[in-house]
């Protein structure tokens, strides 16, 4: 997308609390920018997003703009500045929800009694992305840990802070549905506008 992806090979080389600042492994909360907690469609309240993260790869900065569309930058952590960025659609008027009673047409074939209510914020959005894995269970998070641990990848503080981190509460779920939302897949609502 034009900005710069860096691996952080040089922890290998450094002591334990060099790892630590540079690896992410477990829950990690990613502080929200407003544009954030609007287009992930997070209550004001709320300040962060929860989510399980894997990775000694980071994002560097912000891509430079998309066709004159500036990408926006969803949320940061101490240890990795750039946790997510959106796009949006280049036009005031993004693809409609669906309109269909069913979600048969759809490869995410959740249930057929669920309808779109209109659409939500990140209906707008031409690209989603999070440096987190809303898709990672405490579960697959530990079996990789065990996996680069046994190759002696992650050891000391570092698998020790992971395992006390992985099984802490997340929003995986919560951004799995916000992701389906984009691409047309939404929760029905009643009159009052609540599930």
């Amino acid at each position: 997308m034009g900005s710069e992806c860096k691996r952080q090979n040089t922890w290998r080389q450094t002591s334990d609390v060099d790892r630590l600042l540079e690896l992410q492994l477990g829950v990690y909360d990613t502080e929200l920018t407003e544009e954030g907690k609007e287009l992930l469609s997070w209550e004001e309240e709320e300040k962060s997003m929860k989510l399980q993260q894997v990775h000694r790869d980071i994002v560097l900065d912000v891509p430079p703009d998309f066709q004159g569309e500036d990408f926006i930058l969803l949320g940061s952590t101490p240890r990795c500045k750039v946790q997510g960025l959106a796009l949006k659609y280049p036009t005031e008027a993004p693809p409609l929800p669906s309109s269909a009673g069913t979600s048969s047409y759809m490869a995410f074939d959740i249930s057929d009694h669920i309808s779109s209510s209109g659409p939500v914020p990140a209906r707008s959005l031409h690209i989603l992305t999070t440096q987190g894995h809303p898709e990672f269970t405490t579960s697959i998070v530990e079996l990789i840990m065990g996996v680069r641990s046994e190759m002696g990848v992650i050891q000391g503080e570092l698998l020790e802070e992971g395992k006390e981190r992985a099984p802490k509460p997340h929003d995986g779920l919560k951004v799995g549905a916000v992701m389906l939302s984009m691409l047309g897949y939404e929760e029905a609502k009643d009159e009052s506008g609540t599930h």
